[in-house]
């Protein structure tokens, strides 16, 4: 069961046949696969947690590195 929402897929789809209008011949795209792009909208939820997490981490070293080399 997917707990997604359908306007986002078809935002995204309407986003890439604009695109693909866009775009000249030699590259454009003939048919457009929905679904499967549909199904990339819905799993493309912009986790990012985890790099937060190293993000937050280099931070709280580099500021416990300052912190020791400025007492001394």
């Amino acid at each position: 069961m997917c707990v997604c929402w359908q306007g986002d897929g078809d935002a995204f789809i309407e986003i890439a046949e604009q695109i693909n209008a866009a775009w000249t011949s030699d590259v454009k795209s003939t048919e457009l696969n929905a679904d499967l792009l549909r199904q990339f909208a819905y799993q493309a939820t912009g986790n990012i947690c985890p790099m937060q997490a190293v993000i937050g981490g280099i931070a709280a070293q580099e500021v416990m590195k300052v912190r020791d080399t400025r007492d001394t």
